[in-house]
């Protein structure tokens, strides 16, 4: 591989990345996108995903990021929803987790 990767979607594909981010041709700015890369997987591995409907004047079960309220603007329905982890997420299809992806992150940081 000869410079930064254009697209990240397998494991294989980070480990070509971590592999480039520890030779000399990696600038620091590879190694900033690197390690953004990276906090973006950690960061994007939860969701929020319908949880119930709220009446009128329901309060949600509680508070804003664990659980956020959408309203309908044609029904003016109350729809609560709930940030949990999502299975779907790219760091788990990578096949990575939040601890492999920080100690890769530490590894960039502590090479720079």
């Amino acid at each position: 591989m000869y410079g930064f990767p254009k697209h990240i979607a397998t494991r294989n594909d980070v480990d070509l990345l971590m592999n480039y981010l520890n030779t000399d041709w990696a600038t620091s700015d590879h190694k900033a996108r690197g390690v953004n890369m990276l906090q973006g997987l950690i960061d994007s591995q939860q969701a929020y995903f319908f949880d119930r409907v709220l009446a009128d004047n329901e309060s949600p079960d509680g508070s804003a990021p664990a659980y956020i309220v959408l309203t309908d603007d044609d029904s003016g329905q109350r729809r609560q929803l709930k940030l949990q982890s999502d299975s779907g997420a790219l760091i788990h299809q990578i096949g990575l987790t939040e601890a492999d992806a920080q100690d890769m992150i530490t590894q960039i940081q502590e090479a720079q």
